[in-house]
């Protein structure tokens, strides 16, 4: 089902045509539906609550109405661009958004390939802020569109119920983050303030990206890397798991690992990455 508000067609600066509603299956499902019967280049979907949102490897992502972000763009490229490091750029583009915002003042960390980490105000635990979700389907012959999902949680977790949750693809020890604290409430104008924010990021990074690739957005990425210094411990498809520290991002946005046996360069979103527990 979805049910669009009045006034949901919106045209801003920010370049996207911009539709709100309030309720949906799905933000990213949605736009890759439309993909199939027509150009989407620059449309934008945000809603207040999804039935069915979906988070990385298929898992389920649930956020009470109206107390996160959930948004998707379209943005079509070539079929002869790269889009590898594409959701780290996106990474970039929305948490300089949101320190920059109202909401903003968190120093949000990334963790490698599309995850964003609130610290907590104890300086040391970091909580799971929101995702990013790409899905890339063919357009016309020389053409690729990618759907960008953007989940990011405004209230904070103790604030849902069990049923609506905070995101289902956290590690679990990976707690949930939030924008705003567990007293706190969530003004729409405030809400579509940042989506508006969020939506100008986007385009200003997607055109950049088009043009040049991941290498624009590499240093600043390295900068707000999580687990910096820290051990980690990454499972890759095959079950297997390593050790090591975070060494370098490519060009093309594949994290290197030094661990006992040398350095790994990943390059899977697959591969699920989290800090050394003692």
């Amino acid at each position: 089902m979805i049910a669009f508000h009045p006034d949901s067609a919106l045209n801003s600066a920010h370049g996207f045509q911009h539709t709100h509603c309030a309720e949906i299956d799905s933000t990213n499902a949605e736009l890759l539906r439309r993909a199939q019967n027509g150009v989407i280049h620059r449309t934008a979907l945000s809603a207040d609550f999804q039935t069915t949102g979906r988070g990385q490897r298929g898992r389920t992502w649930r956020a009470r109405r109206g107390e996160a972000v959930l948004l998707s763009v379209a943005w079509t490229f070539p079929k002869t661009t790269r889009l590898d490091g594409l959701s780290l750029a996106v990474g970039v583009a929305v948490s300089e958004a949101i320190d920059a915002s109202d909401f903003g003042a968190h120093n949000l960390l990334l963790k490698w390939p599309n995850d964003l980490l609130r610290p907590e105000p104890n300086g040391i635990a970091l909580g799971k802020l929101g995702g990013i979700l790409i899905e890339t389907t063919p357009t016309q012959a020389d053409q690729r569109t990618a759907v960008i999902g953007v989940g990011i949680n405004l209230l904070a977790p103790e604030r849902l119920s069990d049923t609506h949750a905070a995101p289902d693809d956290a590690p679990a020890e990976m707690p949930a983050a939030a924008l705003l604290s567990a007293t706190s409430e969530v003004t729409e104008p405030a809400r579509n303030a940042l989506i508006d924010r969020l939506l100008s990021a986007l385009g200003a990074s997607l055109q950049r990206f088009s043009d040049q690739g991941f290498a624009p957005f590499q240093a600043r990425w390295w900068q707000r890397r999580a687990f910096a210094g820290d051990s980690i411990q990454v499972l890759v498809p095959d079950g297997t798991t390593r050790t090591g520290v975070i060494a370098a991002i490519t060009e093309q946005g594949a994290l290197v690992i030094e661990t006992a046996d040398g350095r790994h360069t990943l390059v899977s979103g697959a591969v699920s990455l989290r800090p050394l527990t003692p």
